[in-house]
């Protein structure tokens, strides 16, 4: 009797079902937001490069840029630039490098800078002159716009035990570790720097204290001389700049004819980072 006399009443199952739906929470709507816009930047010309030479960078602390190409022919010339400045000579030449190593006649390029916790540039060059190496460290300050050379081919074949190999060898620099990477480990310390120097049979890293380079000196000493990945050596040999340093006492390698990153770890054994 109840239901039939509610369902008599039409107008109260109405009232039931309003009263109902108030409790509900209201629909939500989803809104397509799009594709997301395209990242927008602003490019500037800074120089023109000759195209197919090896080129090379490095920024201060200021945020100064310092840019090199490999020309040949006596022609390597250090660019700087800073933030809102086109590049001008920043005092840096071949020619100067032969001049300091008494040899103006000689052969040579600038195949690597970094800049140092001094804000000063550091360089390895390459070069000869008849049969004598040329190869050399040095320091150039772009404040006194001032060049010193810090050792010398016959220093440079010892402390990598390269010995006369070194005339065969590419030289890549790579900058100090900073707060961030560097360690407790002396090696290691913030204002390291690291030469890395191979040829197609053999690959070394040789730390470089830079603590008295504006004097005319520092240390040298090698750190690596080879690794090892299992029961098989790795030589760290690329013409190419592919090593660069990690954290905690750490290199990183690309080995890239066999498309493998390595982690090299001291006593300098390689393994494959693992992935994130």
């Amino acid at each position: 009797m109840r239901w039939r006399a509610i369902v008599s009443r039409p107008w109260l199952i109405l009232i039931v079902l309003a009263v109902g739906s108030c409790n509900r929470p209201p629909p939500v709507t989803l809104i397509d937001p799009g594709p997301p816009p395209a990242p927008a930047g602003e490019f500037t010309l800074l120089a023109p490069l000759a195209a197919g030479k090896p080129t090379h960078v490095a920024v201060d602390s200021k945020g100064n840029f310092y840019l090199l190409q490999e020309l040949g022919n006596q022609q390597d010339l250090l660019y700087t630039g800073g933030e809102g400045q086109m590049p001008r000579l920043g005092g840096l030449e071949t020619q100067t490098i032969l001049r300091l190593l008494d040899s103006p006649k000689g052969t040579g390029a600038i195949q690597s800078i970094v800049c140092g916790v001094d804000d000063r540039v550091y360089f390895y060059f390459a070069g000869n002159d008849a049969k004598k190496s040329l190869a050399c460290l040095g320091v150039f300050d772009p404040r006194l716009k001032q060049v010193k050379i810090v050792a010398n081919a016959d220093q440079l074949q010892k402390a990598s035990g390269l010995g006369l190999s070194l005339d065969l060898a590419r030289g890549t620099l790579l900058p100090a570790p900073g707060a961030v990477l560097a360690s407790s480990d002396p090696l290691f310390s913030t204002d390291s720097l690291w030469l890395w120097l191979r040829h197609s049979d053999q690959g070394v890293i040789v730390r470089i204290d830079p603590h008295y380079a504006w004097e005319g000196t520092v240390g040298l000493r090698c750190v690596l001389n080879g690794a090892t990945a299992g029961q098989n050596p790795l030589l760290i040999t690329s013409s190419e700049d592919l090593l660069t340093l990690g954290p905690n006492r750490t290199f990183y390698y690309l080995d890239r004819p066999h498309a493998i990153l390595w982690k090299l770890t001291a006593p300098w054994l390689a393994t494959v980072p693992a992935g994130p």
